[in-house]
Order: C-alpha cells, then structure tokens, then sequence
C-alpha cells in the first residue's frame, strides 16, 4: 500500500501531459524521420512503442485516480 501511495503522489496530470507529448513527437516527429532515412524497423517499433504510451498512459492515470 505505501508503493501504490508513492506512485499515485509521482502520477500527476503533470506527468499524464508529458507522456502523451512525448508519445505524440514520437508518432509525428520521429516516425517520418526514420521513414525518410528508410529505417523501416525502427519506424515500426517506435510506432508501436508511441501507441503504447498513447493508450495504456491514461489507463494507468485512470486506475490510479479514479480506480484506487
């Protein structure tokens, strides 16, 4: 129960924004990149690790928020 309460007090809306900036520079910023210098396997996974960030950082604000 003390790591969770540690971990809630870290997860602010401060940190929620950040993630999905970072996700979003790497889905519109570093993806192109990387296509264009034919990197096609770091585009992919980058991809995929841009969604992630898209998709479970607000799940994880949802379930320590809202859920706990």
């Amino acid at each position: 129960m003390f790591v969770y309460r540690i971990i809630r007090s870290a997860y602010n809306i401060y940190i929620l924004f950040t993630i999905f900036g970072i996700s979003l520079f790497i889905l519109f910023n570093d993806i192109p990149k990387y296509k264009a210098d034919k990197c096609m396997k770091e585009a992919k996974i980058l991809k995929i690790i841009g969604l992630i960030y898209l998709i479970a950082n607000p799940i994880i604000y949802i379930i320590l928020h809202i859920g706990g």
